[in-house]
């Protein structure tokens, strides 16, 4: 079995709900909040508690004023999933699907929109949310290794063993973006280097100790995959060993807008050595890594699945998809913020 089919359902999601019981023990999977999850303060706050790890997160309270340089959001625009059953004889299934037709007008709206809602974000917390101004003019910009909006390339998350993930790179405004943070894409100790420069420079501007630096990011898939393995009935005795049953694995795939791996980070401290400037005291809040926060937008609204001589394509109604991305996208700011917010005394 080689070919993806649509599910009709996703079964292997995990639905939260205020009052869900013995389902707030472990989140795991695929977890669909909706915006209307998080209007109750205690309902959000335990959302938070459950799903939101920290990282040196203090640092959060340690400011008082917020830059944001620079944001983008990363799209994949190839995902790939995998079946594998290991007995006497393993089976294993590969799929990978295209975004057929991604919009890099429609990335840069919707990360336009994420930038815009972080900020409110985190002005309802308490911070003073400072303009980042030209960074163009700044003599530090001429130095960074810049990502043009829109550029294609390899996905920072790549599954060991793959090499079929791809993604766009859109930000908002259309503005180049540059590296800080090991994970982000081209990252390097270079590009970190000269990255501290600028955002050193800002911060100095800005006056210092209460000013902190803060980078978003996060993943956005367009599919989800559901794998299945075990044994069935063969009809006939192949061997002694298998008795008539057969290993077998398929691979479903549902298109599905899934964030993965998001996370907002501060920097609250910049070290001036010998013309070099490096970071210092860095904090960051993540949603934890097993979970990805889901849409509940399906397959009819989003676009369709198709298989075309052996390639599979995802053909997005990006209306849809943008609506259903920027809701994820603002859920999970309020999730991280929610999370920042907390270390504010």
């Amino acid at each position: 079995m080689n070919k993806i089919t649509l599910a009709g359902a996703l079964a292997v999601a995990v639905i939260f709900s205020a009052g869900s019981g013995s389902a707030w023990a472990r989140p795991k999977g695929a977890q669909f909040l909706e915006t209307e999850n998080l209007q109750d303060e205690a309902t959000l706050n335990k959302f938070v508690s459950e799903m939101v790890d920290d990282g040196k997160a203090k640092n959060f309270g340690k400011v008082k004023k917020v830059i944001i340089p620079t944001y983008y959001l990363e799209f994949r625009t190839v995902s790939s999933g995998k079946a594998l059953t290991k007995g006497l004889k393993d089976v294993s299934v590969n799929a990978t699907v295209t975004y057929a037709n991604p919009d890099k007008a429609v990335m840069e709206e919707i990360a336009a929109a994420g930038l815009a809602d972080l900020k409110t974000k985190l002005a309802a917390a308490g911070y003073e949310v400072v303009d980042a101004g030209d960074i163009k003019a700044l003599e530090q910009y001429k130095n960074l290794s810049l990502m043009p909006s829109g550029t294609i390339g390899e996905s920072t998350a790549q599954p060991i063993g793959w090499s079929k993930f791809k993604a766009m790179f859109a930000t908002a405004g259309g503005e180049p973006t540059y590296t800080v943070i090991p994970g982000e894409t081209n990252w390097s100790m270079k590009s970190a280097y000269t990255s501290y420069a600028l955002d050193g420079a800002l911060w100095k501007a800005a006056v210092g100790e209460d000013v902190g630096i803060v980078r978003s990011r996060m993943l956005i898939d367009f599919v989800t995959f559901v794998a299945e393995s075990g044994k069935s009935k063969t009809g006939d005795y192949e061997s002694m060993a298998n008795d008539g049953w057969s290993n077998y694995a398929k691979i479903s795939a549902i298109p599905r807008i899934q964030i993965w791996l998001p996370s907002l980070c501060v920097t609250r401290t910049y070290v001036f050595f010998r013309g070099t400037t490096g970071g210092d005291n860095m904090g960051c809040v993540n949603v934890k890594p097993e979970i990805q926060l889901s849409s509940k937008m399906g397959p009819a609204d989003l676009g369709t699945l198709v298989d075309t001589n052996g390639a599979w394509n995802f053909t997005a109604n990006n209306a849809k998809y943008k609506e259903a991305v920027i809701e994820q996208v603002k859920i999970t700011n309020t999730l991280l913020v929610g999370k920042a917010k907390t270390f504010i005394k």
